[in-house]
């Protein structure tokens, strides 16, 4: 598991695209992927979710794409927190990347 941490611009689009690998093979698009953002890794409240479901995460050619739209983040109050990145496939569950994450918070309107 690598350790990534992430800077987000507040109203930006924001994509970034991660290189995924187990045990050596890259991923493919049989794999599925999941992030979550918290607090802090025990809080309850998830103050962002990427997934397929949402429409904002993509795996491809060994690569994990996440992506947030402006009004996605215009939209925060919350300015940091912990984050770790899931990935699976036929039942086994792999944390592929966790940090922190914080919001570059917008100066212009």
């Amino acid at each position: 598991m690598d350790k990534l941490d992430i800077v987000i611009p507040q109203g930006d689009t924001f994509s970034v695209a991660f290189p995924v690998t187990v045990d050596g093979v890259p991923i493919d698009d049989s794999w599925t992927a999941k992030a979550q953002v918290r607090t802090s890794p025990t809080a309850s409240t998830v103050l962002h979710e990427w997934s397929v479901a949402n429409s904002n995460i993509t795996v491809d050619d060994g690569y994990i794409y996440l992506t947030v739209l402006p009004a996605t983040s215009t939209a925060w109050k919350w300015v940091s927190g912990a984050y770790d990145l899931k990935i699976t496939k036929a039942g086994n569950t792999y944390t592929a990347l966790e940090g922190r994450i914080k919001i570059n918070q917008a100066v212009t309107k």
